[in-house]
């Protein structure tokens, strides 16, 4: 016997769209399209490297920042280093302030 298919929710799923297809693309979109994580995708914005825009309270960038943001960043040729300093050559660590 077939099993009964499951009832329909009432919801279609998204069609799949490049990125290119989108206006805008949510955060966790850009963190997916760089491999990168949502902290970096932030230090991206606060850094001034990705231009964003807001709708309400939910932050956005446009799939032509995130281009721009990537060939600025190879232009730079730089790495952003970390944040959390978790190892001597990326910054101090959380005991910094005792060794000094």
């Amino acid at each position: 016997m077939a099993p009964n298919p499951k009832p329909s929710s009432g919801k279609r799923a998204a069609p799949a769209q490049s990125d290119e297809g989108r206006a805008a693309l949510t955060i966790d979109q850009v963190s997916a399209a760089l491999s990168c994580s949502v902290p970096t995708v932030y230090r991206l914005i606060s850094d001034g490297h990705l231009t964003t825009f807001l709708i309400g309270r939910k932050r956005y960038a446009s799939p032509r920042a995130l281009h721009a943001c990537v060939e600025r960043l190879e232009q730079l040729g730089s790495v952003l280093p970390s944040q959390s300093g978790g190892n001597n050559r990326t910054g101090p660590g959380k005991n910094s302030e005792a060794q000094a």
